[in-house]
């Protein structure tokens, strides 16, 4: 018996692969607007941050606050910022660094950010610069740096202690600087009928018969530039009329303005006889000098010339053509000056 061979198939259906896809509705641009709004206002933007309430002069500061909760872009602000310091309106940064000159307090600072919507600061502050030893040791020591190779100037001299009134007075100091600095005077404490020479330190001046009494202390002071040095204080006692232990000379022989030579047409030449005693009737033994004064006014005798005691003639050169006038006057050495000498004239042509 034969026998049928039949062949076995397995038959799989394939079933199709189905794709489901699932798509949410997309929302409306009102729709979006209002949830943003609403999360604005549920989780609204925020600005943190403690600023450092002080900082030392010469050292860097920077502060930058925390933006918490941003929906938006946003610009920083600040009001009060200090002169020295920097502010980026990006990302609110603070910064800077405060000199030496620049200390103290800093107040009402108060930093800020906006949204276009809302915005939001924090709490004001104040930011105090202290002082940094360190650049106060520097600065003192530039400024020094001169002082510490310089010689002080030296002063001296011992003015006259009274002068009678209607009558000159004048003290010059004698100074020096080791440095060869520029020297300039100063006074304080000076006399209202006096002047003085910010130059030469010379204090000059004649007081008046209502000007009697004494003025001071008087300080000379002289300075290089970095150094002061002063004269001791002193006073000045201006006399009605000179005591009789020292009195002013008085001089007794008069003036000719014309000698027996005859003289060039451009000068004067003055004589005289030397006083004897003083206006006590005591005798003259401390003369000093004799002041010589002339001008083109009777009345207003500008031009002084200081003569040695020595001499009893005096030319005066150089004049240009007007009527001159002539006085003197002898100087004891106590400072105090007689008065003056008849006046006498000449006319130069």
């Amino acid at each position: 018996m034969s026998s049928t061979k039949h062949a076995r198939f397995s038959l799989r259906l394939l079933a199709p692969l189905l794709a489901l896809t699932c798509c949410l509705p997309v929302a409306p641009a009102q729709a979006q607007s209002s949830f943003m709004l609403a999360m604005m206002q549920k989780y609204p933007m925020r600005i943190a941050g403690t600023p450092a309430p002080a900082v030392m002069a010469g050292s860097a500061y920077r502060f930058t606050p925390t933006l918490l909760q941003q929906w938006s872009a946003v610009t920083f602000s600040i009001s009060n910022k200090p002169a020295w310091a920097l502010f980026n309106i990006v990302n609110g940064t603070l910064s800077g660094t405060p000199s030496q000159n620049q200390q103290g307090s800093y107040g009402n600072i108060v930093i800020s950010v906006s949204d276009g919507r809302n915005t939001v600061a924090l709490p004001a502050f104040t930011l105090t610069v202290n002082a940094n030893p360190a650049l106060q040791l520097t600065a003192l020591t530039a400024s020094n740096s001169a002082a510490v190779f310089n010689s002080a100037p030296v002063i001296s001299g011992s003015p006259a202690a009274t002068v009678v009134a209607q009558a000159t007075y004048s003290f010059k100091p004698t100074a020096s600087d080791a440095n060869n600095d520029v020297l300039q005077f100063a006074v304080t404490g000076k006399p209202g009928w006096a002047s003085f020479n910010a130059n030469t330190g010379e204090l000059t001046g004649r007081p008046g018969t209502m000007q009697t009494g004494t003025v001071g202390p008087i300080v000379i002071s002289v300075s290089d530039g970095n150094s002061v040095t002063r004269l001791a204080p002193f006073s000045i006692s201006v006399l009605a009329s000179a005591p009789a232990e020292q009195a002013a000379p008085v001089v007794v022989a008069k003036v000719q303005a014309e000698p027996a030579p005859a003289p060039k047409a451009n000068v004067a030449a003055l004589t005289w006889t030397p006083p004897t005693q003083n206006n006590d009737g005591s005798p003259l033994d401390n003369l000093a000098s004799y002041r010589l004064y002339y001008g083109t006014t009777a009345g207003q005798l500008t031009k002084v010339i200081t003569i040695d005691k020595g001499q009893t003639a005096y030319t005066v050169s150089d004049l240009q053509p007007a009527t001159y006038y002539f006085a003197l006057s002898a100087v004891n050495s106590a400072g105090l000056e007689s008065a003056l000498s008849d006046v006498r004239s000449k006319s130069i042509q």
